[in-house]
């Protein structure tokens, strides 16, 4: 697996990193004694999309020639890997509500009146690296990485009516929950709006009615507003999809709901967190500088394998051909514009800690 190590990395270290770390998981989640090349292939394409422009293709074209000091360093990287993913098994093991269900009682003891109390177990770092091996806390929830929800199975499908009927009625409920998956606090009434409380502590809110395309695209849990036929509304967030069903999860539990069901109940509107730019109030013009750009700038770079500028630089042709081969990359309308959508695109293909969404779960 040395050569396809490289051949998706290109030798960069931080690169190698990220590829070896996903793919342990990924062999973890899958109970695989070994990374073979479907594993490895499969977690290339979760971290960085697609192959590097200039590396070769996957089908039997030559490898390039690793230098000599490079075998070390990719041996080195996954030993690294496989030494975090065992630490990671071993707290796993130690955790005795690993499926995150903590009681009321533990909830009401640790937070302050009103308020879902924060993590302490996950860096609110605009491009801090997920980290996956390290499950962190919060709100009561143990937070599983992102590689192994596939080890959180749901219940059992429900139908329309009773999942309805098991989903709170008040919105703020919902967006604890959410807001446990994110590691931040918000208030467990209505007394303050949840994306005020997030923008505090370095989010986002995107809010769109793009349904449930667009939630794929993302890639992120995502609060889902339920309407029955009589026009009363409750609130799920929902944390996994398939191509036939969904995972919504109420409180301390996670259910799982055929899409035909679910869309009884909702018509594609939905709202969810994401880790902005510092200084980002809206869309990147022309022209434009300043500290969300030159993140723009870095994380174009750092997609493409490339050093960070390390300077101070400007909405330019340039940079806005850069968006617009990324946006084309990942699916998006290339107008070469910065917006929300291309920037959780960025934060989702160069590693930002961010929640996923779950899209297999084992078989019940």
């Amino acid at each position: 697996l040395m050569p396809r190590i490289h051949q998706w990395t290109r030798g960069v270290p931080r690169r190698i990193n990220l590829l070896c770390d996903r793919a342990l998981l990924g062999a973890y989640a899958e109970s695989a004694q070994v990374v073979n090349r479907e594993i490895l292939d499969k977690a290339a394409a979760e971290v960085f999309g697609s192959m590097p422009s200039s590396a070769p293709a996957p089908s039997g074209r030559t490898t390039p020639r690793m230098p000599r000091w490079g075998w070390p360093l990719v041996a080195g990287s996954v030993l690294f890997g496989t030494t975090a993913l065992t630490l990671a098994v071993v707290d796993r093991v130690r955790e005795p509500d690993a499926l995150g269900l903590a009681s009321a009682e533990a909830r009401r003891m640790s937070a302050p009146a009103g308020v879902a109390p924060p993590s302490t177990g996950r860096a609110a770092l605009p491009l801090a690296p997920a980290s996956a091996a390290r499950p962190a806390t919060a709100a009561g929830l143990t937070l599983m990485p992102s590689g192994l929800w596939g080890q959180l199975t749901p219940q059992a499908d429900a139908d329309a009516a009773s999942l309805f009927d098991a989903s709170p009625r008040d919105e703020a409920s919902a967006w604890v929950t959410m807001a446990a998956l994110w590691g931040i606090g918000v208030p467990t009434d209505a007394s303050e709006d949840p994306c005020e409380a997030g923008a505090r502590q370095g989010l986002q809110c995107y809010r769109s009615s793009g349904g449930l395309a667009l939630i794929r695209q993302l890639g992120r849990p995502a609060v889902l507003t339920l309407r029955d036929e009589t026009g009363r509304a409750a609130h799920a967030v929902l944390t996994g999809l398939t191509p036939r069903s969904a995972v919504l999860r109420m409180g301390g539990r996670a259910q799982s709901i055929p899409l035909s069901e679910l869309t009884e109940l909702w018509h594609g509107d939905f709202t969810t967190f994401w880790r902005a730019p510092p200084g980002y109030t809206g869309k990147l013009s022309s022209g434009q500088s300043g500290p969300a750009v030159d993140r723009l700038a870095a994380q174009l770079a750092s997609w493409r394998g490339e050093p960070s500028p390390g300077q101070p630089v400007k909405v330019d042709d340039r940079l806005a051909a850069r968006v617009s081969a990324f946006q084309v990359a990942q699916g998006l309308k290339p107008d070469g514009v910065a917006g929300a959508v291309t920037f959780m695109q960025l934060n989702r293909a160069t590693g930002v800690d961010e929640p996923r969404l779950q899209t297999e779960w084992a078989a019940r």
